[in-house]
């Protein structure tokens, strides 16, 4: 009797860690949800520490690109960065390497290095 309760609490243990996996997404949109305008890089990079930092897109010689966000806007791509695409005074933070997620992008842009605005780019 007490083996199937060991096994019943471990099948339950499974399906709460399964749960929590596949809704990584919605935890980075809550986070992504606390950056506001206004505040400093300091501040983005203690709310979205626990994320990937980067695009993981390979440099592109295009000045701009446009990302199907929220915002659907021409973002201007930065020359200067050759190790991966990087959006020009813009960071892009990540919940996963994953396939099915890679390329989720929680996007924060900055102008006089304070906040002016975020926005979510799903994969």
């Amino acid at each position: 009797m007490v083996f199937y309760k060991v096994i019943h609490i471990l099948c339950i243990a499974c399906v709460i860690n399964i749960a929590h996996a596949q809704d990584t997404r919605g935890y980075f949109l809550s986070q992504l949800g606390k950056v506001q305008p206004g505040m400093s890089r300091k501040q983005v990079e203690k709310i979205m520490s626990a994320y990937v930092k980067g695009t993981n897109w390979p440099h592109s010689p295009a000045t701009s690109m446009k990302v199907v966000g929220s915002r659907r806007v021409d973002y201007e791509l930065d020359p200067t960065k050759k190790d991966q695409l990087t959006l020009k005074d813009c960071d892009v933070f990540r919940h996963s390497d994953e396939g099915k997620y890679d390329s989720d992008w929680g996007i924060v842009c900055y102008k006089d290095e304070e906040v002016a605005w975020t926005d979510f780019a799903p994969d």
